[in-house]
């Protein structure tokens, strides 16, 4: 975030790459005098917030981490009973949820 201020990019809203790091680029945004919901929108991804409180709800992408694990041990057991052996990778599609939370509002510019 620091390169981005430094290089003076016009930007009105982040997607992070998970949620710890939207709250570090929030925490760092707002020492820098920004104010999210006027000067930006911020979007996380992993969606830890269902097992931690924080002061604000982040707006943040669910991945179904507990169904990708399950499809994940699945597809290992299959491979190690031999299942699928000729080929080498399984394929699977988890559908992701918005989950709105208080960090995307309209910005005004």
């Amino acid at each position: 975030m620091h390169r981005v201020l430094d290089r003076k990019v016009d930007f009105t809203a982040i997607f992070a790459y998970s949620d710890i790091i939207a709250w570090a680029t929030w925490s760092c945004l707002r020492k820098k005098g920004f104010t999210q919901g006027e000067d930006f929108s911020l979007i996380g991804f992993d969606f830890i917030q269902s097992r931690l409180t924080y002061p604000f709800e982040l707006s943040t992408i669910n991945p179904h981490k507990e169904k990708m694990s399950n499809m994940a041990a699945e597809f290992l057991l299959k491979r190690i009973k031999g299942e699928n052996a000729e080929g080498h990778y399984f394929t699977a599609i988890v559908d992701t949820v918005l989950v709105k939370g208080e960090t995307v509002q309209p910005v005004l510019k």
